[in-house]
């Protein structure tokens, strides 16, 4: 049996899939929301790393940039200021 996940043996993953079963759908979405926020606040982190010397507002703009875009995580060469499209 193939797993999910390479790593994973098929006898954890039934483990892990019961515990999922088992766990109310409360808690289960109360994982899935603090997963969200923990990936958005590494993206945060890694535009910080990216952009040092950007504004609170260029990064805002960098952030949907990243988010809109397909598989196009920003870099240096296409953040522009949000200034060239009207925000302050």
């Amino acid at each position: 049996m193939r797993t999910q996940s390479p790593d994973t043996s098929p006898e954890t993953e039934k483990v892990w899939i019961e515990l999922l079963r088992r766990t109310p759908s409360w808690r289960r979405l109360e994982l899935a929301s603090a997963m969200t926020g923990t990936a958005r606040d590494i993206m945060w982190a890694g535009l910080r790393a990216r952009f040092p010397n950007a504004t609170e507002a260029e990064l805002r703009f960098a952030s949907l940039k990243f988010n809109l875009a397909k598989n196009s995580p920003p870099n240096s060469a296409t953040l522009n200021s949000p200034s060239e499209y009207g925000a302050e």
